[in-house]
């Protein structure tokens, strides 16, 4: 209870606006003692020029988050009786499958291995999709390759903080 009097006592705090005391809002010294203006700027840690937009996403990634999705994977297809694939490489196919889905919306994902053509002419075909799954597969792939969101949110600090120097 002293160190925070005395972390307190050597804060100064500046008076706040009017506009914001006729409010209702009372000052109070922040928690921790502010050391001015951040000195560095913010952005990659190694910034490799030759990195690629996938190469990028690849080291966001790391190899930590698809062994986690191939260990949960496994552990799912194990309780639910299933053969499919639980390797890292099928969880990069399904992967491409869900940015796949997400460019083109279709009205049920059924219609995504069904219809002949994609239903915006160019951007790409549903042979696509067919290549990485048949639908039965990618319903089971959605169920197999799921993490909770504490768990992506733990992975995704760790190498967020091994890769990029915070700004302020």
């Amino acid at each position: 209870m002293l160190v925070w009097l005395f972390l307190y006592s050597k804060i100064d705090v500046p008076p706040l606006p009017s506009a914001a005391t006729d409010e209702g809002f009372v000052k109070r010294p922040v928690g921790y003692a502010s050391y001015g203006k951040f000195k560095g700027s913010g952005g990659p840690k190694n910034l490799d020029k030759n990195l690629t937009p996938l190469g990028a996403l690849r080291e966001l990634l790391g190899n930590q988050l698809p062994q986690r999705f191939s260990l949960v994977a496994k552990a799912t297809a194990a309780e639910k009786g299933w053969t499919d694939d639980t390797s890292i490489t099928a969880f990069w196919k399904y992967f491409a499958a869900v940015i796949g889905h997400g460019l083109v919306q279709y009205v049920e994902e059924r219609d995504a291995y069904v219809a002949p053509k994609s239903s915006i002419a160019g951007l790409y075909g549903n042979e696509f999709l067919s290549l990485l799954h048949n639908f039965h597969q990618f319903q089971h792939a959605k169920q197999m390759f799921a993490l909770t969101v504490n768990e992506l949110e733990t992975i995704f600090n760790c190498q967020i903080e091994l890769l990029v120097l915070p700004g302020q």
